[in-house]
């Protein structure tokens, strides 16, 4: 494949907290649409990372709710599910086999030491 066909990969998404609003369309999800169609495109839940900030019962039981609702949400927002693949982090197990893999393997000053 030559270089000029590889399309260039977009990834975003969220953690299903709650409700989108108005903030969550100008901070990123503008800026997605303009770009979906020059990009090969994936939208993340992130719904074991929600429980890094949001674990309590409450939370925790709106997972699925609130998960569709993002997705629904997205779409309403103008996210084309032709041209996204949209995917729950908890139903790909390669995703928490990186992270346990990662955890054990990268030491604390080292993460320290990157930028992001």
């Amino acid at each position: 494949m030559k270089k000029e066909e590889l399309k260039k990969l977009m990834l975003t998404g969220g953690r299903p907290t709650g409700k989108l609003h108005l903030g969550h369309y100008v901070g990123a999800f503008e800026k997605f649409i303009q770009l979906q169609d020059r990009h090969e495109n994936y939208f993340i839940i992130s719904d074991l990372h929600m429980l890094t900030t949001k674990s309590e019962k409450k939370n925790v039981l709106s997972i699925h709710e609130n998960s569709i609702n993002m997705f629904i949400d997205c779409i309403g927002m103008g996210i084309d599910p032709e041209k996204t693949a949209f995917y729950l982090q908890s139903n790909i197990p390669e995703l928490t086999y990186l992270f346990v893999l990662i955890q054990n393997l990268v030491t604390v000053e080292r993460i320290k030491s990157t930028p992001s």
